[in-house]
């Protein structure tokens, strides 16, 4: 008996081995089609969807390398605060092991903008001797070429081989490495791969082509540009469009990208305008100041529309195509904006914003107006922040009245916070008395008229809502129908 029982677990245990090592199983093995932990072939996968993965950011100063955007982005420029902080940022990926490798190539998707070759560095390094301090570490460039785009919709591919010299090597080490002086670049990467096997462009990067919408002698007017933009829902068209207009104001001069910021409409006049942002002149060229533009001039200008905070306008980094007349006075007297839609061409002066307040003046979709607020971080914050309208004409008028609407809550003391300014050149400001203020007691709109008499004849007149907050009081200010006639 004992014989037999032996025979049988001697039977079963052969076949439990013979199960577990040599009858093909009826599915397939994870670990062999993924090659253990990770795909075969496949060295770094890294989306920068919404975190850094096996990379790590080693920040030598200023601006680190941050998430944004759904990719990993480097940049030393403050949009908010219009300034440039001299950085360098390296994004450091884990070490690889390339013992087993004949060959590999690193791939990645992105977009550089505002490069200035003396002020900025974009690199793409390599090393099997990382110290842990990208500053004492001894890379090797592998570069290439980076190319500059001209919009933020068009992602370039990246695909390089890598130096022979890092191939059947372990502890690889790869690294993104961003600095600026007083200017600064910006880069958005995503995608990015490292894969065994050689690249199909060894030269390095394979530019996506941009679709223009139409061509210069099919320029659109101002008025079918905002119509596209609003077809569009506000996000950025698919490609640069050619768009024809007047210039009804000049709203400022950038001295670190050498760019103007100024705003045109199909009748010279400030209203249904679109803000050109931060453009560039013919052939790409540099601005020198304010004054290389003048109202009243005839462009068109080329460039991605879209929508930003309520505001219709042509992205960064267009292009003026063609100018034409001397300037001369916008052609319509007086000045009307609704802020039903947007700022309908004003724009916004921070005179001074407290650290950790991005903003004071914005959009209110909701209530149709724009609105000033200077409570942010659950406290007051000490702000000032003037709404400035394009420039409008009084010409031929011997009297004037500002006319608009105001709903506000929580002042102290309304008539230091909440005031109406006039000028004639944009720079000296005279407060005008208005007729009636908000008591705060709710958020109704009331009608408001201020006396613009001393400013009838002027050919060039602005006006501005100014804001003021302390850390005693931070009112919200909301206005909108203002009508000058």
């Amino acid at each position: 008996m004992k014989a037999i029982f032996k025979s049988v677990m001697a039977l079963m245990a052969i076949c439990a081995f013979t199960a577990c090592s040599d009858v093909p199983m009826p599915y397939s093995d994870p670990s062999e089609e993924n090659g253990g932990e990770e795909n075969a072939g496949v060295y770094l996968d890294e989306s920068f969807e919404s975190n850094f993965g096996k990379f790590s950011v080693s920040n030598v100063k200023g601006t680190p390398w941050v998430i944004d955007y759904k990719t990993a982005k480097a940049t030393g420029y403050d949009n908010a605060a219009q300034k440039t902080t001299e950085s360098e940022s390296y994004l450091v990926s884990a070490p690889i092991d390339l013992t087993s490798s004949n060959g590999a190539h690193l791939q990645f998707e992105y977009i550089l903008r505002y490069v200035n070759a003396s002020q900025n560095a974009n690199k793409v390094l390599i090393t099997d001797n990382y110290t842990g301090d990208p500053t004492t570490t001894a890379w090797t460039d592998m570069t290439g070429t980076l190319t500059e785009g001209t919009d933020w919709l068009t992602f370039v591919t990246y695909d390089r081989n890598l130096p022979e010299a890092f191939i059947g090597k372990n502890n690889v080490v790869i690294a993104l490495m961003y600095s600026c002086k007083t200017s600064s670049s910006t880069i958005e990467v995503k995608n990015l791969k490292l894969l065994e096997g050689t690249a199909q462009n060894a030269g390095g990067d394979t530019p996506k082509p941009n679709t223009d919408l139409n061509t210069e002698a099919t320029a659109w007017t101002v008025a079918e540009a905002l119509q596209k933009i609003s077809e569009n829902g506000g996000e950025a068209l698919s490609g640069e469009a050619y768009v024809k207009g007047v210039i009804s104001s000049i709203d400022f001069y950038n001295e670190t990208y050498k760019s103007l910021s100024y705003y045109i409409s199909d009748d010279g006049s400030a209203n249904n305008t679109l803000q050109i942002y931060s453009g560039k002149g013919i052939d790409g060229a540099d601005f020198n100041s304010k004054n290389d533009l003048k109202v009243g001039q005839k462009v068109v200008v080329k460039g991605i529309l879209k929508a930003f905070n309520g505001k219709n306008e042509m992205d960064k980094n267009n292009r003026l195509i063609s100018v034409s007349g001397g300037g001369e006075t916008p052609a319509v007297t007086g000045l009307t904006a609704t802020f039903a839609t947007g700022n309908d061409g004003f724009s916004v002066k921070n005179v001074s914003l407290s650290e950790g307040l991005t903003e004071v003046w914005k959009f209110d979709a909701a209530n149709k107006c724009m609105k000033a607020n200077g409570y942010a971080n659950k406290k007051n914050n000490p702000a000032q922040s003037m709404l400035v309208s394009p420039a409008f004409s009084l010409e031929g008028l011997t009297t004037a009245t500002l006319t608009f609407k105001q709903a506000a809550k929580y002042m102290k003391n309304a008539a230091d916070e909440l005031q109406v300014l006039a000028s004639t050149d944009g720079t000296n400001w005279t407060k005008l008395n208005m007729s009636a203020m908000p008591d705060g007691s709710n958020w109704d709109f009331i009608s408001t008229t201020c006396d613009l008499s001393a400013f009838a004849g002027k050919a060039t007149v602005y006006i501005a809502f100014q804001y003021t907050s302390t850390t005693e009081a931070a009112p919200e200010w909301r206005v909108n129908n203002v009508v000058v006639k």
